[in-house]
C-alpha cells in the first residue's frame, strides 16, 4: 500500500523536457561529488590537518550515508512526495556544501560531508521517481530513466575531471562552493516547472523495515570501505560484514510479516529487473575500479600533478559521453540484451588494454585507447541495463526503484574498489622487492584482469537471462520552444 499516485497537470506534462533537464543537472552535481574530492585530499590534508587514518572519512562519510539512505530516500519519495523530497533533499544538500566550504576542523569537514550524503540519497531516486511519473509514454520514460541513470556514471568520471582542475587553479573549497548557485537555481526552477498534487502518507511507511534497511546497508558500505583498507580477513571488515548480514537479515524477517512492506517481495518477481540490478552492481564495480586504480598509477607512478591527472580522464569522458548518445537510438534498432552485452565485453577489451600498461607508460599510446574502449562500452551497458530495468516500472514503484538503481551505484562502487584495490595491494605487497612502482603497476594488472573478467561474466549473464526487448525508437526531444511561446 502506499500514498495515492500523484496528479500531474497538462502543463507539467507538456514541461517535460525542460523538468528532465533540471532534474539531469542535479543529478549530476549530486553523483560528482562522490569523486570531486578525491583528487584534492592531499591539499585538504594539508589545510585541516588530517591525520592520514581520519583523511579518508572525507570520502567513506559521504559514500556510506548516500549509500545507506538510497532506498530509504526512494520510498520516502513514494509516500511523502515527489517534489516535496527533491526539494528538501537540494536543500539539505546545498546547506551541507557550504559547511564543507566553509570547515575549519577536520571534524566539521566529515559531518557535513555525511549530511551532504543524507541530502543526496533523498533527492537522487526522488529525480528518477519524478521523471517515472511525468513521462508516462512507456519509451519516453525509459529513455528519460537510462539519461538520469547514466548520469551517475558521468558525474563520476566528470568529478575527476573537475577535482584537478578546481584543486590546481582556484582553491579546493570551491569544490563545494560551485554547488550553491546550481542547487538555488533547482529550487527556484523545481517550484516553477513541476505541478504534482500529491497527498503525503507516512502511516503507510514501514518504519521498522526502514530503519532496518537502512542501517543494515550503511553497516554493508562501511564494511566494503574497512576491506579495502584493513583486508577481507580484518576483524573489523568481518564484524562489520557480519552486522550487516545481521541487520539485512532482520529486515527479510520484517518484511516477510508486514502487511505494508517497505520492499514488496512481488517486486522481484521479474526476472529481466532482477538480473538487470545485479548487472548495475557488476557496471559500477568496473567503473568505480577504474577510476581508482588509473588515478594513482597516473599520480604515484607517471608522476601527475592533480590539474595534469584530472584534465588526463576527458578522453574516458569522451567515451562515456559518445556511449550515452549513440545508445538511445542503438538500443531501439538492436535491443537491449544486444547492446548491454556489446557494451560489457567492450569495457573487459578495455580492461585488457590496461593490463600492458608500463611503469614508464605514455599517455596517449598506453592509457588514451584503453579510455576510450571502457567508456564507450560502459556507456552503452548503462543505458541497456536502465532500460531492462525500468521499462516496465509501475508509478507506485517508481521511488522505489529509483532507489534501487541508486543503490546499485554506490554498492556496487564501493564493493568493487574493496575487491579490486585489496587485489592490487596484496600482489603489490608479494612483488615489493622489484620497487614500489614496479609492485604497484604488477598488481595493477592483476586488478584490471580480474574487472574484464567480471565483464565477461556479466555479458554471458545479460546473454541468458535479459529477453530481447526493444523497446519503440525513443523519441528526440522536442527543440526547446521560442521565447514569449
Amino acid at each position: 500500500m502506499t500514498a495515492a499516485p500523484p496528479v500531474v497537470s497538462d502543463e507539467t506534462h507538456a514541461r517535460r523536457w525542460r523538468i528532465l533537464a533540471l532534474l539531469s543537472v542535479v543529478q549530476f552535481m549530486l553523483f560528482v561529488d562522490d569523486t570531486m574530492v578525491n583528487v584534492a585530499l592531499p591539499t585538504i590534508q594539508a589545510d585541516l590537518g588530517f591525520s592520514e587514518t581520519g583523511l579518508p572519512w572525507v570520502v567513506n562519510a559521504y559514500v556510506i550515508v548516500f549509500g545507506g539512505c538510497l532506498l530509504l530516500g526512494g520510498r520516502l519519495a513514494d509516500f511523502v512526495g515527489r517534489r516535496r523530497m527533491f526539494s528538501i533533499g537540494v536543500a539539505l544538500f546545498a546547506v551541507a556544501s557550504l559547511a564543507n566550504a566553509l570547515a575549519q576542523t577536520p571534524g566539521q569537514l566529515v559531518a557535513a560531508r555525511a549530511v551532504q550524503g543524507l541530502g543526496a540519497a533523498l533527492a537522487a531516486p526522488a529525480a528518477l521517481s519524478l521523471a517515472a511519473v511525468i513521462f508516462t509514454e512507456r519509451a519516453e520514460r525509459a529513455k528519460a530513466f537510462a539519461l538520469l541513470s547514466s548520469l551517475g556514471g558521468m558525474g563520476a568520471a566528470a568529478g575527476v575531471v573537475l577535482s584537478g582542475v578546481i584543486t590546481d587553479l582556484i582553491d579546493w573549497r570551491w569544490i563545494f562552493y560551485i554547488n550553491l548557485p546550481i542547487a538555488a537555481a533547482a529550487l527556484l526552477l523545481t517550484f516553477r516547472l513541476i505541478r504534482l498534487r500529491q497527498e503525503p502518507d507516512l502511516s503507510a511507511l514501514d518504519v521498522p523495515g526502514a530503519i532496518t534497511v537502512t542501517a543494515g546497508l550503511g553497516a554493508l558500505v562501511y564494511s566494503l570501505l574497512l576491506a579495502a583498507d584493513h583486508g577481507w580477513l580484518s576483524w573489523q571488515t568481518l564484524t562489520g560484514l557480519g552486522v550487516a548480514v545481521a541487520l539485512l537479515g532482520l529486515f527479510v524477517a520484517i518484511e516477510r510479516r508486514s502487511s505494508r512492506p517497505l520492499v514488496p517481495f512481488s517486486y522481484f518477481h521479474d526476472r529481466r529487473r532482477n538480473t538487470g540490478i545485479g548487472l548495475h552492481y557488476a557496471i559500477a564495480a568496473v567503473l568505480f575500479g577504474a577510476f581508482f586504480l588509473l588515478t594513482l598509477y597516473m599520480q604515484r607512478v607517471l608522476g601527475y600533478s592533480p590539474l595534469e591527472g584530472g584534465l588526463s580522464w576527458l578522453p574516458f569522458f569522451g567515451g562515456l559521453f559518445a556511449g550515452f548518445a549513440t545508445a538511445q537510438f542503438l538500443v531501439p534498432r538492436f535491443g537491449v540484451r544486444t547492446m548491454l552485452v556489446a557494451g560489457l565485453l567492450l569495457a573487459a577489451a578495455g580492461n585488457l588494454w590496461f593490463t600492458r600498461i608500463p611503469v614508464d607508460g605514455a599517455y596517449a599510446a598506453d592509457l588514451v585507447p584503453g579510455m576510450i574502449v571502457v567508456g564507450l562500452g560502459l556507456g552503452w551497458a548503462y543505458i541497456a541495463v536502465t532500460v531492462a530495468v525500468v521499462y516496465d516500472v509501475q508509478e507506485r514503484e517508481a521511488g522505489l526503484t529509483a532507489g534501487m538503481l541508486n543503490t546499485g551505484q554506490q554498492i556496487g562502487g564501493a564493493l568493487g574498489l574493496a575487491v579490486l584495490v585489496a587485489l592490487a595491494a596484496d600482489r603489490a605487497d608479494a612483488l615489493a622487492g622489484r620497487g614500489a612502482a614496479a609492485a604497484q603497476v604488477a598488481g595493477d594488472h592483476l586488478a584490471f584482469a580480474v574487472s574484464a573478467g567480471l565483464c565477461v561474466l556479466a555479458a554471458a549473464i545479460a546473454l541468458a537471462w535479459v529477453g530481447d526487448l526493444r523497446p519503440e525508437r525513443m523519441p528526440e526531444m522536442p527543440a526547446p520552444e521560442p521565447a514569449g511561446a
